[in-house]
């Protein structure tokens, strides 16, 4: 998918955005439209295309846990259970693990993901969660798994409603949607997708996104595109602004660098942030 720039609807951003030009900011996934004000959703379809974001080499660069950069998680991290479609487990054997443990079953054995060779995606119970994915993307997809069942209990001791609109049906290239964070008057927001293939996409803050919403309600406008699969929308919303993550988050957008996440989402101190997923599926 190509998520689109993330615009509160508050009124008391509508003057700071009236007369900006819109932005049509690049990003794996999604679509960023930025420079909208509450009327976006009426305004979509007159915004013109602006410059994709540059990566700024000297603050940009990417994490690396293998150099120190990005910390390894403390806490043992569950392993993740792949197997092959055609159960011809070879390809997988010499597949060698990031950061999640990877554990190889046969398709009996519930595994979290199903490997096809032949058709080069990854499922979940079903689903096809990936396209285009070789044996070398298995263990970054794998780091997926791990961050989403981190995230998963996060919120299930600290929620933070968000949801994709207008509803959860599966999405089609170029259609557009918004994701609706809530309860965010007041708050310092981070919100990011981690698409199946384990590549993360930093949503809100942009560049010219105040880090502080104003407004009760965070909505991101949002076209679909590459790549497909299933997307997880991530919420963290806090009462005080952690610019470090916002950066760090940054320094890894549009990479497959979900394991990277799960020493950084660690570190956060207990009960300092709210956690919302929204699932997100789009197919050519």
């Amino acid at each position: 998918m190509r998520p689109q720039v993330a615009n509160t609807s508050a009124s008391a951003l509508a003057g700071a955005l009236n007369g900006a030009a819109c932005a049509v900011i690049a990003a794996a996934g999604l679509l960023l439209l930025a420079g909208l004000g509450a009327g976006r959703a009426e305004a979509a379809g007159d915004m013109t295309p602006g410059r994709g974001v540059q990566t700024d080499q000297r603050i940009d660069l990417p994490l690396d846990p293998a150099a120190g950069d990005a910390p390894r998680p403390a806490n043992p991290v569950g392993p993740v259970r792949v197997a092959a479609g055609d159960d011809n487990v070879g390809p997988l054997k010499g597949v060698a693990q990031r950061v999640a443990p990877l554990e190889v079953v046969a398709r009996a054995d519930r595994p979290d993901l199903v490997w096809n060779a032949a058709e080069h995606t990854l499922a979940d119970r079903g689903q096809i969660v990936a396209y285009d994915v070789d044996a070398a993307d298995i263990a970054r997809a794998a780091d997926r798994v791990a961050l989403v069942r981190v995230l998963r209990d996060l919120a299930q001791k600290a929620g933070q409603p968000v949801k994709v609109l207008p509803d959860d049906r599966m999405y089609q290239a170029r259609q557009h949607l918004d994701i609706q964070v809530a309860e965010t008057r007041g708050r310092f927001a981070l919100v990011f997708a981690v698409s199946g293939d384990g590549t993360l996409q930093l949503l809100y803050p942009q560049p010219t996104d105040p880090a502080q919403v104003a407004d009760g309600t965070l909505t991101i406008s949002v076209e679909v595109g590459p790549p497909f699969g299933v997307d997880q929308v991530v919420a963290l919303t806090a009462a005080a602004a952690n610019p470090g993550l916002v950066q760090a988050v940054r320094r890894l957008d549009r990479r497959k660098a979900a394991g990277d996440l799960l020493g950084l989402i660690e570190q956060l101190p207990e009960g300092s942030c709210r956690f919302g997923l929204a699932a997100l599926a789009t197919q050519p």
